[in-house]
């Protein structure tokens, strides 16, 4: 579990996990015929529309941004009302754009990257040093579980039920050897 765990984080930094679009780009449009998202009908497959923007996968990112203000609250023997008074998400698609800090990392946030930004607003709270490093590891190692088990885990099995893995898009296209294309339409000619 740890080592797929670790690819999958490796690969999601690196804005490189196979979501349709990309598969796209490696193999053609001739296999890859279908890049909308599996969970929510969206025009892109991508990493940051999965993490980010999905209809679908929302409620998972509540629940790492509502998880965080719980262990903050906890740390800072604070109301999490209050501590989101002070505490801005760093998950976009996680709170309303006026409730989100803006940074760099983006859909990396979801992968256990938290940005210095988002650990500055914990000081005002009362937290020393050594407890927003506790924090930040855990809130972290929470991010990456969520994301992996409720929305990477989710898609994968979308694509598998809809027929939409490499192997079902290859097998459809003809690219296996001796498969034949499944859209293949046979000429019938005039048999008198």
């Amino acid at each position: 579990y740890k080592r797929q765990m670790g690819d999958f984080a490796t690969k999601g930094s690196a804005r490189a996990l196979p979501c349709s679009t990309r598969l796209r780009y490696y193999y053609g449009d001739d296999v890859i015929r279908d890049i909308t998202c599996p969970l929510c009908g969206d025009p892109n497959d991508t990493q940051k529309h999965l993490f980010c923007d999905c209809e679908a996968t929302r409620r998972s990112r509540v629940r790492i941004y509502e998880h965080a203000m719980l262990l903050v609250a906890d740390r800072a023997s604070m109301r999490v009302s209050e501590v989101k008074k002070v505490v801005k998400s760093c998950w976009p698609g996680s709170v309303p754009d006026s409730q989100l800090l803006k940074g760099p990392l983006q859909e990396l946030t979801y992968l256990g990257y938290l940005p210095i930004a988002f650990r500055m607003q914990l000081t005002p709270l009362g937290l020393r040093n050594r407890q927003i490093e506790k924090l930040g590891a855990q809130i972290a190692v929470h991010a990456l579980r969520i994301t992996h088990g409720t929305m990477w885990k989710v898609r994968v099995a979308a694509m598998a039920v809809l027929g939409r893995t490499v192997k079902d898009c290859m097998r459809s296209a003809g690219k296996v050897c001796g498969v034949a294309a499944s859209d293949l339409t046979t000429c019938v000619g005039d048999a008198s």
